[in-house]
């Protein structure tokens, strides 16, 4: 390894990162609602690795499929849809708790690492192998903790709220939920578009075939689990945006 680079990543006077309440005060039950803790990892000793697996992550979400980047771009994708068939819906779905329940064994990390693979001419690995990406990420993913309440607690399930990697790992991860849903049912949706954990729909294969997708969705990862929400009268809220056909 490059002394310079070694000298980027190895950790000095690290510290343990203490647990951090946040108020979901975008909630409609706000301030009646549960708090999200926050595992920040700043000045922890994974910290640095942390914001290089970040790095090579972030390059390949502008990539997947039904990513939009934000509200605008959505506002785009819409106007290509003027033309929606009487017999279609709009559907929006949620991943339940996605931080702590996406998947972090062996198998997701081979998924991680096949997008690497697939988008390797368009990603700056920085001197590294992508085999040694995917063993930074792993020790990330595996060895982020905090403290609290002068206790020390590592994390066992999921992704870490205040991780670098943390969002573009769970995007990444989503985008082959979705298109592995679709070569099983071997149904399309009309549109797909993707935010995180929300997603927004416009499907033309009735409400049983529609049922049965996201019972496909569900069994791709024991810990994923969507919830769906319809239309009402020819409307629905996804994001910030009210959408109206």
């Amino acid at each position: 390894m490059d002394a310079d680079v070694f000298k980027e990543l190895y950790s000095v006077d690290s510290t343990a990162p203490e647990l951090q309440p946040l108020m979901k005060d975008h909630k409609s039950e706000f301030p009646n609602c549960k708090i999200r803790p926050v595992q920040p990892v700043n000045n922890s000793a994974i910290e640095k690795l942390d914001i290089l697996a970040s790095k090579v992550l972030t390059q390949i979400t502008p990539h997947l499929a039904f990513r939009i980047k934000n509200t605008d771009t959505l506002k785009s994708k819409i106007s290509t849809a003027l033309d929606i068939p009487n017999e279609s819906f709009m559907a929006s779905l949620d991943i339940v708790n996605m931080y702590p329940n996406i998947p972090t064994d062996d198998t997701a990390l081979q998924v991680v690492e096949d997008y690497m693979e697939h988008h390797a001419t368009n990603i700056n690995f920085f001197g590294f192998r992508i085999k040694h990406i995917k063993m930074i990420l792993r020790f990330v993913l595996r060895n982020t903790y905090v403290t609290f309440n002068n206790r020390y607690f590592i994390q066992r399930n999921g992704v870490g709220t205040g991780n670098h990697s943390s969002g573009s790992y769970a995007e990444i991860i989503t985008d082959h939920t979705y298109l592995r849903a679709i070569e099983l049912s071997n149904m399309t949706p009309t549109m797909l578009t993707t935010f995180v954990d929300d997603a927004w729909m416009i499907w033309d294969h009735g409400r049983e075939l529609f049922h049965k997708f996201i019972t496909t969705l569900n069994s791709i990862w024991d810990t994923i689990n969507f919830e769906e929400e319809y239309e009402v009268q020819g409307s629905i809220n996804f994001l910030d945006l009210t959408i109206i056909r």
